[in-house]
């Protein structure tokens, strides 16, 4: 076997360097090859052909050759970092974290590595400690610091804090005037404050700068209502969905927003091809949902919180009433509800809120299997964190909505913890929510919406469940119809302010002048009049919805 020279060895691990960084990765795993037949136990050799085999998509040899250079240098941060790259590619992120927190802790010191951690953080959805992590990244001097500023203002966006992840994408762009994600960025916090026009600029600024970022279409077309299929913003959507270099992503972003723009014309079947088309693809790329382990969970959920249960814990939680939980199907109107009661001037709307549906994960070792062993500290614990981090959003003020939708899954829960807090559930004709949820494009893990007969299943779960929370005791639930509410607006905003024990205030019908922050995805809708155009929307698509109308049949 050819022996080397010091010298010579690293004269040709350079080479493999250069290789791999100049995306000649056949080049560079011969000569690592060859340079580990000569010595296996060189931690840099193992530790880049590791790297190497992760790029060509060959993710156990990569695992093999990492773990031979752990093994050998267990403390050797670029050992921990290409784990974390293999285990992200692979889609394990809580490993992927593990190794970025040991590498933060070997390496504490170095913005870069709470730079990877709060990037996978924010993969996971773990906004609070993505927060955390970036923040420590700017403090230690990043050296992607625009990078930084600007997936720190993403997660502020998620995490529900707008203003600060305005100042966040502002500070990006002083850093870099061109950087095309984050003037999109600070578009999409822009619209949250109801200022679509300048969005709108922001947009199209993104868009000149980086014309493969096709999300910034998809915001345009949800910004404003389109009149003409001969639109510029359409037929340029058409010339990019066209284009044969589109990946499937970059497709299925254009397929949901030329649905969207189609629908606006009025021309429902090719709206519905593209929306079709959009959640094929998202449902490829995501995978299919799991209604039988749902089923599953909504019957524990049944089986679990019954009136023996709740009889059996006494007094417990905390006894505010200052949390008002709004609870429904997406789209089913419960920005608009949180928009409307948030015009109130002793009410605050938080927006979507995940800290119950994270206690429930956190607080209970199986959920809701489980819940039972959790003792009056416990549950007082529980509610007390709840409450700092709502008033951390909402301030000292009478009541704070919480309008996560999927809270109904967790009403029992709620009930432990808040026993006087009262709840609105937003209740709107099946076919159309079922409809609705199938035009959109949502962010977080909905596997249920790419398909209509899942979303469907879902629809009928969540009826069973919402029927046994109402066989439990209604005193502190309001179900509100989408339906009588556009037909009756003052009527039924009268009876949520009295159900609320609020003095009425004339502010909650000028809801559309409200300025606060809406992040989701009904966030232009609720700054405009309530309009009765989408009661029966299903009807305009009624030749498309064979399995829906089997599922619910008594629509006439």
């Amino acid at each position: 076997m050819e022996e080397l020279s010091p010298e010579r060895a690293r004269a040709r691990l350079l080479d493999a360097v250069q290789n791999e960084q100049a995306g000649r990765l056949d080049e560079a795993e011969q000569i690592l090859k060859t340079l580990l037949e000569i010595d296996p136990s060189q931690v840099r050799c193992l530790c880049l052909m590791g790297r190497v085999q992760r790029r060509l998509q060959k993710y156990a040899e990569a695992a093999r050759y990492l773990n031979a250079a752990q093994a050998m240098a267990p403390t050797a941060p670029p050992v921990s970092y290409e784990l974390a790259r293999l285990a992200t590619d692979q889609g394990d992120l809580k490993a992927a974290i593990g190794y970025l927190q040991y590498l933060t802790q070997l390496k504490p010191m170095v913005g870069d590595n709470w730079f990877d951690l709060g990037y996978v953080l924010e993969m996971e959805g773990r906004w609070g400690r993505a927060i955390d992590a970036f923040r420590r990244a700017i403090q230690l001097g990043d050296s992607n610091n625009e990078e930084t500023f600007t997936h720190l203002g993403s997660v502020l966006a998620q995490d529900g804090q707008e203003a600060a992840a305005r100042e966040n994408y502002q500070k990006a762009l002083e850093l870099n005037p061109e950087h095309a994600s984050a003037m999109y960025g600070l578009g999409m916090v822009i619209t949250a404050f109801g200022e679509f026009e300048e969005a709108s600029q922001w947009f199209r600024r993104a868009a000149r700068r980086d014309p493969n970022l096709v999300e910034v279409y998809q915001q345009l077309a949800a910004v404003r209502r389109f009149e003409s299929v001969d639109d510029p913003d359409i037929v340029l959507m058409t010339e990019l969905l066209a284009a044969p270099e589109r990946d499937d992503l970059s497709r299925e972003k254009l397929h949901f927003a030329l649905g969207k723009t189609f629908d606006d014309c009025g021309e429902h079947d090719r709206a519905f091809e593209h929306i079709s088309a959009a959640n094929r693809l998202k449902r490829d790329r995501k995978g299919g949902f799991d209604i039988e382990r749902h089923r599953d969970l909504v019957g524990r959920i049944i089986t679990t919180f019954d009136q023996e249960f709740f009889a059996g814990f006494g007094p417990r939680g905390s006894q505010s009433k200052q949390p008002v939980f709004i609870v429904g199907m997406p789209r089913s109107g419960t920005s608009l509800i949180e928009q409307i009661l948030a015009s109130h001037p002793r009410v605050n709307g938080a927006g979507e809120l995940r800290f119950i549906e994270q206690a429930s994960r956190t607080r209970v070792a199986l959920y809701p299997d489980l819940v039972s062993t959790l003792d009056a500290p416990a549950l007082e614990a529980a509610a007390e964190d709840y409450l700092k981090k709502l008033r951390e959003r909402g301030g000292n003020i009478r009541h704070i909505t919480d309008k996560y939708p999927a809270n109904f899954l967790h009403i029992g829960f709620i009930r432990l913890l808040f026993p006087k807090a009262k709840i609105i559930h937003c209740r709107r004709n099946a076919v159309d929510t079922c409809l609705s949820i199938y035009f959109q494009d949502f962010a977080t893990a909905n596997l249920y919406a790419n398909r209509l007969e899942d979303i469907g299943s879902y629809y009928q779960c969540y009826q069973r469940l919402m029927g046994h929370w109402m066989e439990q005791g209604s005193e502190l639930l309001l179900t509100v119809d989408y339906e009588a509410l556009t037909a009756d607006l003052e009527g039924q905003v009268r009876t949520m302010v009295e159900w609320l024990e609020l003095e009425w205030d004339p502010a909650c019908l000028d809801y559309t002048s409200n300025r606060r922050a809406v992040s989701t995805l009904s966030r232009w809708q609720v700054r405009q009049p309530v309009y009765q155009s989408s009661v029966e929307r299903w009807r305009r698509y009624e030749k498309h919805l064979g399995v829906l109308l089997e599922l619910f049949p008594n629509q006439d």
